[in-house]
């Protein structure tokens, strides 16, 4: 919390982010029926940047490693990622 209240222009950028996703990745979880919260995971995750690389080699909106990408079958090629497709991770999400 501390650190969140020390750095408030992290929320800014994170709505700033967020916003070509967010209606995509709501209408997902009403879908589903699931808490809209959810919504917000990505906030933590990856800052709503669906280029973003964790030094654990987590990619994506939703941070999938590649054996947990495999799992939900998120392709992966030389040319693409599919932890990096904010669509496609979304409905695996």
């Amino acid at each position: 919390i501390r650190e969140y209240v020390n750095n408030p222009s992290y929320f800014f950028t994170n709505s700033k982010n967020a916003v070509p996703y967010l209606y995509h990745i709501v209408a997902e979880i009403e879908k589903r029926g699931m808490p809209l919260e959810i919504a917000l995971l990505p906030a933590i995750e990856s800052g709503y940047q669906p280029m973003a690389l964790s030094p654990k080699n987590a990619a994506g909106l939703w941070q999938f490693i590649p054996a947990t990408g495999r799992v939900y079958g998120l392709k992966r090629t030389r040319w693409y990622d599919g932890r990096h497709d904010s669509v496609a991770s979304t409905k695996d999400a």
